[in-house]
């Protein structure tokens, strides 16, 4: 993956040409309910080229996927933290096949299945992502529906469960500042001059 040079302009540049999706085409999304808490999670690492990353999810669909470069333990950890009532089994499920078909391939038409674990708020701002295409970005404050949820709004973008397949590293700073990323800027950064070939 190519290393990013991408200026504040260019990111500007980009968030004027981009026009988001008008539905959820390619994702099926399920609720996460309390009766969820009994289901199992599989969860497994694999290599893309976008990096190492961990993918978990129930019979549903996806429920999680970290980077998992140099940090195992962490995304481990963080997948453990986000559902310490399930069941966690590491092998391998379609699901998984799902989203790493969509991984860095635009041109990918299968459809993935979601099982998003969340607030009313962080769904509602996770499905706006989902309508950003690839290599378009869109501000915290297009995701919000006043100008007040800003705050909000970045917290629910922090708490995104499925990076990459919600394409939180799209969503930028008005003035062109990509800073934010919950993985860390130089893997944003990374994602974004890759996004941008």
């Amino acid at each position: 993956m190519k290393e990013s040079n991408l200026s504040k302009a260019d990111v500007r540049e980009r968030l004027s040409h981009t026009k988001l999706n008008k539905d959820l085409a390619g994702y099926k999304l399920e609720k996460w309910t309390a009766e969820d808490k009994q289901l199992t999670i599989t969860w497994n690492f694999y290599p893309t080229e976008l990096g190492e990353v961990l993918i978990a999810g129930t019979t549903k669909g996806l429920c999680f996927l970290g980077f998992g470069d140099d940090q195992r333990e962490f995304v481990l950890k963080e997948l453990k933290d986000k559902f310490p009532e399930n069941q966690l089994e590491q092998g391998e499920s379609p699901n998984h096949r799902e989203g790493l078909a969509r991984i860095g391939h635009p041109e990918a038409t299968n459809i993935v299945h979601l099982h998003l674990k969340g607030t009313a708020f962080q769904l509602n701002v996770w499905e706006k992502i989902l309508k950003v295409p690839f290599g378009g970005l869109v501000t915290y404050g297009q995701l919000g529906d006043r100008p007040r949820d800003a705050r909000a709004v970045g917290t629910a973008v922090g708490a995104n469960p499925v990076c990459l397949i919600i394409g939180c590293h799209r969503v930028v700073h008005s003035d062109g500042n990509i800073t934010g990323f919950h993985y860390g800027n130089p893997i944003k950064e990374k994602l974004l001059a890759f996004e941008a070939k």
